[in-house]
Protein backbone atom coordinates (compact mmCIF):
# COMPACT_ATOMS: atom_id res chain seq x y z
CA UNK A 1 0.00 0.00 0.00
CA UNK A 2 1.60 3.36 -0.84
CA UNK A 3 1.68 6.48 0.94
CA UNK A 4 -0.68 8.90 0.66
CA UNK A 5 0.75 12.20 -0.78
CA UNK A 6 0.55 16.29 1.11
CA UNK A 7 -2.16 17.02 -1.26
CA UNK A 8 -4.38 13.87 -0.86
CA UNK A 9 -4.04 14.26 2.74
CA UNK A 10 -4.96 17.78 2.47
CA UNK A 11 -8.28 17.20 0.74
CA UNK A 12 -9.49 14.18 2.78
CA UNK A 13 -8.71 16.92 5.40
CA UNK A 14 -10.46 19.39 4.07
CA UNK A 15 -13.40 17.10 3.43
CA UNK A 16 -14.32 15.94 6.75
CA UNK A 17 -12.85 19.37 8.77
CA UNK A 18 -16.21 20.84 10.00
CA UNK A 19 -15.09 23.20 12.20
CA UNK A 20 -13.93 27.32 10.42
CA UNK A 21 -15.38 26.11 7.34
CA UNK A 22 -14.35 29.24 5.05
CA UNK A 23 -11.43 29.73 6.24
CA UNK A 24 -7.95 29.43 6.52
CA UNK A 25 -7.71 27.88 9.72
CA UNK A 26 -10.10 24.42 9.76
CA UNK A 27 -10.44 21.74 12.30
CA UNK A 28 -11.81 18.51 12.83
CA UNK A 29 -14.10 17.68 15.73
CA UNK A 30 -13.20 14.34 17.47
CA UNK A 31 -16.64 13.20 15.73
CA UNK A 32 -15.59 14.45 12.36
CA UNK A 33 -11.99 12.17 12.47
CA UNK A 34 -13.37 8.76 14.17
CA UNK A 35 -17.23 8.61 12.89
CA UNK A 36 -17.18 10.67 10.21
CA UNK A 37 -13.74 9.76 8.57
CA UNK A 38 -12.88 6.47 10.04
CA UNK A 39 -16.06 5.36 10.00
CA UNK A 40 -16.43 4.18 14.06
CA UNK A 41 -20.19 3.56 14.89
CA UNK A 42 -19.31 5.14 18.26
CA UNK A 43 -22.36 6.87 19.92
CA UNK A 44 -21.06 8.18 23.20
CA UNK A 45 -19.11 11.46 23.00
CA UNK A 46 -17.09 10.17 26.41
CA UNK A 47 -15.17 6.98 24.37
CA UNK A 48 -15.06 9.52 21.04
CA UNK A 49 -13.14 12.37 23.17
CA UNK A 50 -10.90 9.58 24.75
CA UNK A 51 -9.98 8.21 21.69
CA UNK A 52 -9.61 11.28 20.18
CA UNK A 53 -6.69 12.73 22.31
CA UNK A 54 -4.29 10.11 20.38
CA UNK A 55 -4.89 12.64 17.62
CA UNK A 56 -5.68 15.92 19.45
CA UNK A 57 -1.80 16.24 20.97
CA UNK A 58 -2.88 20.25 22.29
CA UNK A 59 -6.13 18.62 23.71
CA UNK A 60 -8.23 21.61 22.59
CA UNK A 61 -10.89 19.23 21.70
CA UNK A 62 -10.11 20.05 17.77
CA UNK A 63 -7.87 18.25 15.32
CA UNK A 64 -5.68 20.59 13.32
CA UNK A 65 -3.75 19.90 9.67
CA UNK A 66 -0.54 19.30 11.48
CA UNK A 67 -2.24 16.61 14.27
CA UNK A 68 -4.01 15.24 11.29
CA UNK A 69 -0.41 15.01 9.51
CA UNK A 70 1.34 13.78 12.23
CA UNK A 71 -1.29 10.95 13.29
CA UNK A 72 -1.26 9.67 9.90
CA UNK A 73 3.08 9.74 10.06
CA UNK A 74 2.26 7.51 13.28
CA UNK A 75 0.17 5.02 11.08
CA UNK A 76 3.18 4.67 8.73
CA UNK A 77 5.76 3.80 11.42
CA UNK A 78 6.77 0.43 12.60
CA UNK A 79 4.74 -0.78 15.97
CA UNK A 80 2.41 1.97 14.64
CA UNK A 81 -0.70 0.19 17.06
CA UNK A 82 1.82 0.62 19.89
CA UNK A 83 2.39 4.17 19.63
CA UNK A 84 -0.99 5.10 19.39
CA UNK A 85 -1.97 2.92 22.63
CA UNK A 86 1.14 4.91 24.08
CA UNK A 87 -0.42 8.00 23.23
CA UNK A 88 -3.39 7.15 24.58
CA UNK A 89 -2.62 6.50 27.80
CA UNK A 90 0.56 9.36 27.65
CA UNK A 91 -2.82 11.63 28.33
CA UNK A 92 -0.93 14.88 29.77
CA UNK A 93 2.22 14.31 27.28
CA UNK A 94 4.96 13.81 29.76
CA UNK A 95 6.38 10.75 27.49
CA UNK A 96 5.76 8.41 30.23
CA UNK A 97 3.06 5.91 31.40
CA UNK A 98 2.64 5.76 35.48
CA UNK A 99 0.34 3.55 37.23
CA UNK A 100 -1.81 6.37 37.97
CA UNK A 101 -2.68 6.65 33.86
CA UNK A 102 -3.90 3.14 33.24
CA UNK A 103 -6.00 3.23 35.73
CA UNK A 104 -7.71 6.20 34.64
CA UNK A 105 -7.80 5.24 31.50
CA UNK A 106 -8.92 2.30 32.14
CA UNK A 107 -11.52 3.52 35.13
CA UNK A 108 -13.22 5.51 31.68
CA UNK A 109 -13.66 2.66 29.44
CA UNK A 110 -16.61 1.14 29.56
CA UNK A 111 -17.07 -2.58 28.00
CA UNK A 112 -20.58 -3.78 26.41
Amino acid sequence: MRRATMEELDEVFLKYASLGEGTDQRFMTPSDFLVRYLGLPIACEETVALLASAIDTTGDGRISRGEFYAFETTLNLPDSLFRVAYQLFDQDGSGSISLDNVKDLMSRVVLR
